[in-house]
């Protein structure tokens, strides 16, 4: 036998890849290929694979995840790690009137 996408079989019965996913969201249900896969990250964190890792792990630019965190030259941060509207950088990041944010924070 065989199961839908994002299940798995157990004998005859087909059961969800489940799971957690610490500083952020599971993939959705469908996408899923193993327990605990990540698929969105938390503001300050960027997806590796399958886990959110913070900002600050990813050591040079091109791993530096686009998504929630920003390359500012010498290190990968959070939009967070931004203080102020003059250095919030508008690429990655909007400055929300009272912090810098990521542009992924904000719905459609």
């Amino acid at each position: 036998g065989s199961c839908n996408h994002g299940y798995f079989l157990s004998g005859t019965v087909c059961q969800a890849w489940a799971g957690s996913c610490q500083n952020g969201q599971l993939r959705p249900q469908a996408q899923r290929t193993a327990d605990n896969q990540c698929g969105d990250c938390n503001a300050g964190y960027g997806l590796f694979g399958t886990v959110c890792q913070a900002c600050s792990s990813f050591a040079d630019a091109a791993s530096c995840p686009t998504e929630r965190c920003v390359w500012s030259g010498s290190a990968c941060e959070a939009c967070s790690s931004f203080a102020d509207a003059a250095s919030c950088p508008t690429e990655r990041c909007v400055w929300s009137g009272s912090a810098c944010e990521a542009c992924s924070s904000f719905a459609d």
